[in-house]
């Protein structure tokens, strides 16, 4: 069978119309999604482990799949998957060495239970405030670090606790760290 850029914009749009026959062709083909994905890790020095790979996949499919109607049939339907993987790929890459850099400048602060107790009506406040600010967050986000954070749950705990898979947990935790940082901005009191 003869393929060209024509005849895969054909079966993409038969896909998209919901034949049967076309979305099992069209599913086919991106089979190649995870290979390319391991191919770009591979050359890029591994920065993704096992896991991170498969769950960068398991979206890079779902995100491709919704971005399909972009495809114009300039080119064949793997090359434009191949670039659309690298896309994905560094972004991911990106994000998670962003993620990394939070992890580490959160693992300098020191724990909590290590210093020394005092029961001030300033310490109370905080607390309050904390709360407060807990609450502003989607409910799961806010649930997920206060697991993390007051709890001291390792992600992986709190993935079989919520039955979420742990990339969802640490990203929903790094957006709620994320949003709670902007709130606390807007909790400073001028100097």
């Amino acid at each position: 069978m003869t393929r060209s850029p024509e005849s895969d914009l054909r079966l993409v749009r038969e896909a998209l119309d919901g034949r049967t026959a076309a979305v099992e062709q069209l599913l086919d083909r991106l089979a190649c999604v995870p290979t390319f994905l391991q191919v770009r890790n591979a050359r890029f020095g591994r920065p993704l482990d096992r896991d991170e790979l498969e769950d960068l996949a398991q979206d890079t499919l779902i995100l491709l799949w919704r971005d399909l109607r972009e495809y114009a049939g300039r080119a064949a339907l793997e090359t434009w998957a191949y670039s659309y993987c690298s896309f994905q790929f560094q972004r991911r890459v990106r994000d998670l060495g962003r993620r990394r850099d939070n992890e580490a400048s959160v693992a300098d602060v020191p724990d909590r239970s290590a210093l020394p107790s005092t029961s001030s009506p300033a310490d109370s406040v905080d607390g309050e405030r904390m709360d407060a600010l807990l609450q502003r967050l989607d409910p799961v986000d806010a649930l997920i670090v206060r697991m993390r954070c007051y709890d001291d749950c390792a992600f992986d705990d709190i993935a079989a606790r919520l039955e979420l898979s742990v990339s969802a947990v640490k990203s929903r935790y790094y957006r709620g760290l994320e949003r709670l940082s902007e709130l606390l901005c807007g909790f400073r009191e001028p100097r």
